[in-house]
């Protein structure tokens, strides 16, 4: 997996040649290539990119990210539009949609800390609130205030899981994967 994220908007046509020969040494073993790219990018030429590697995974996440404003890690809303648009843009057969498997906790002011699933559940029991799910955006969340700062935990919880898979599969992905292993809720491994 090739994983080169920040790329100037010049450096696609370098990207996409690299990838080639990368994908030319990998065949002779029988390597499978893939390369990862940011979705709603449009600096990021995606139908390319899908014919230069045999996979494209695509970040399908952090619509609010850490040094950002609070907010859902994907809201329903959000994955489902940037996916069905940006997978029809890769040839057939070539898309890996990674989904968040994570919380953010963001303090009144700076950046946002990751935090696993079952941390940030541990966080709510701990302040004795309960993570409520966002309607609009079906991702749960919840605040607190530690220290006298105020916090904004939301998180990327099995339930929002299950329905960004459905809907990445309905959009045509070949597969999903999960950003990242060891920080997901539990719950998402049980049928």
């Amino acid at each position: 997996v090739i994983d080169f994220e920040d790329l100037p908007p010049g450096a696609q046509g370098d990207l996409e040649a690299f990838l080639a020969a990368a994908r030319a040494r990998c065949r002779p073993h029988g390597w499978t290539l893939a390369v990862t790219a940011p979705p709603a990018n449009p600096d990021w030429n995606l139908a390319a990119l899908g014919r230069s590697a045999d996979r494209l995974i695509l970040m399908a996440y952090d619509e609010h990210w850490q040094t950002g404003a609070p907010g859902p890690i994907a809201s329903d809303p959000w994955f489902a539009s940037v996916v069905k648009r940006d997978v029809a843009q890769i040839p057939p057969g070539r898309t890996i949609v990674a989904v968040a498997a994570y919380a953010y906790d963001w303090p009144a002011k700076g950046p946002a800390t990751v935090l696993s699933i079952p941390q940030a559940q541990a966080l709510a029991a701990q302040n004795k609130v309960k993570p409520e799910r966002d309607p609009s955006s079906g991702a749960e969340h919840f605040a607190y205030v530690a220290g006298g700062v105020p916090h904004q935990v939301w998180m990327s919880d099995a339930g929002a899981v299950r329905g960004q898979v459905k809907s990445a599969r309905a959009a045509g992905a070949e597969g999903i994967a999960l950003w990242r292993l060891g920080t997901e809720d539990p719950v998402i491994w049980k049928p």
